[in-house]
């Protein structure tokens, strides 16, 4: 959810440079917080400088500017079509003969849907946005959404509202753009509102909302606005005190309650906030990437290892049958599927084959084995990886790979029941697979 910073410039902000500004230019500023719905911080009078620490320490926040009302005009223009195609070229040329200024130079900004061939247009001269723009930009600010004060007004149904602290005040009503004037000038606005006996015809209510500090009366505000009225026109007034005008604004315009047809962003065309990135995310993009880096080496070295554990396990499957190979020339091994059908063929070609010595020294040693792993269970049983025979010596070396190291010491205690001198040479924890091994000593050795 992001938040919503807005910052009021005075009137004289143009007269600051980009390193002046961020001491010496005074601004209000309002923080709108989407998760209370209420301006949860407001700092009146404060440099820029402070402004920018405060939002630093909120990456996310989204910051508006608002304009001073000598900034923006507007103005209801009127239109010879409803297309809002053909209003796009003809609206420079119309508030041209309206302002006499060069049409080029000014932003014009409008919803181009016009009401009985009237169409509300807010204009802003290019300079100016430009300026602001590269203003905060040089501060290290960036801009999402600019407004002239004015715009921030509401226009409420058969409803006049006067906002005012005793100094200065706004003026809004439906059907009209709003005014904001001193409050020595208010008895000027309402004329101007009510230029005509039939612009009072439908109002029906006037809100009255007063700062806390505002030394002027509601009496006194009633009395002249009932004084700018026709006799005849009855309305009833209501009264609101509030603590500074600009949270009062805010809500308005944060809260999308705004409806009037002047409220839109002065940043159109080629003015548009580029999409930013959250400050955090493009601040651990490159640890993630690393970690990803990491990631993906950690498992190309995983794989790696498995294909040298295959190949090594290839090996050691090739040894096996290459020593049976050499005991017995005669026998014919295919490539099997289990180590227990290896054992289990080992041990029938060997007894098949009689004729050598060392088969039958072999075969015994063989059958001892096979009798030794028969006594574990067959879903646990440990097996033999690899077998030698040393005829000379009479010694048989093999790796056996157990569950555990019990596996190994029951499988020592089976062959040491059967006469065997047997010597531990090691039992080593290769990932849960425990590798002894072991040299048996021939009873005919």
């Amino acid at each position: 959810m992001k938040e919503k910073g807005f910052i009021f410039l005075p009137p004289n902000f143009d007269a600051f440079t980009a390193e002046e500004a961020l001491d010496h230019l005074l601004v209000e500023f309002v923080r709108w917080s989407d998760l209370t719905r209420s301006a949860d911080k407001h700092l009146s009078g404060v440099p820029v400088q402070e402004v920018k620490d405060f939002l630093m320490s909120y990456p996310s926040e989204q910051l508006v500017v608002i304009l001073p009302s000598a900034s923006v005009s507007m103005m209801e223009v009127a239109v010879p079509t409803k297309k809002a195609r053909q209003l796009k070229q003809a609206l420079p040329f119309i508030v041209e003969e309206q302002t006499a200024q060069d049409p080029d130079s000014l932003l014009l900004v409008s919803d181009y849907k016009p009401t009985d061939g009237q169409l509300n247009v807010t204009a802003v001269d290019r300079e100016l946005i430009e300026k602001v723009v590269d203003l905060f930009r040089l501060i290290g600010l960036e801009i999402t959404d600019l407004y002239g004060i004015e715009q921030l007004l509401p226009t409420l149904e058969q409803q006049l509202m006067l906002l005012t602290d005793g100094k200065m005040a706004f003026l809004s009503q439906q059907g009209k753009k709003p005014i904001y004037l001193s409050a020595q000038q208010i008895p000027w606005g309402l004329k101007k509102f009510w230029s005509h006996t039939d612009e009072t015809a439908s109002l029906t209510n006037v809100k009255l909302v007063l700062t806390e500090s505002c030394e002027i009366h509601y009496s006194e505000l009633q009395e002249r606005i009932e004084n700018a009225l026709p006799e005849s026109q009855g309305v009833e007034f209501y009264f609101d005190k509030i603590e500074s005008i600009y949270p009062y604004l805010v809500s308005f315009a944060a809260t999308g309650s705004n409806d009037s047809d002047y409220f839109q962003t002065l940043l159109v065309d080629s003015y548009k906030p580029k999409k930013q990135t959250n400050p955090w995310l493009a601040l651990l993009t490159p640890t993630l990437v690393f970690g990803a880096i990491v990631l993906c080496c950690h498992l190309a070295l995983t794989l790696y290892n498995g294909w040298q554990y295959q190949q090594k396990a290839n090996e050691l499957q090739a040894q096996i049958y290459s020593t049976v190979k050499r005991a017995i020339p005669s026998a014919q091994l295919s490539k099997l599927q289990s180590d227990r059908a290896l054992r289990s063929k080992i041990k029938s070609t060997l007894m098949r084959s009689g004729s050598s010595t060392e088969a039958v020294l072999l075969d015994n040693v063989t059958s001892d084995i096979i009798n030794a792993l028969a006594a574990f269970s067959k879903d646990k049983a440990p097996y033999v990886q690899r077998l030698s025979y040393r005829a000379g010596t009479g010694e048989t070396q093999l790796e056996l790979h157990a569950n555990s190291f019990a596996q190994v010491d029951q499988f020592k205690d089976s062959m040491d029941k059967t006469g065997y001198q047997v010597t531990v040479g090691s039992v080593t924890n290769d990932n849960g697979i425990f590798k002894g091994r072991l040299i048996l000593q021939s009873k005919e050795g």
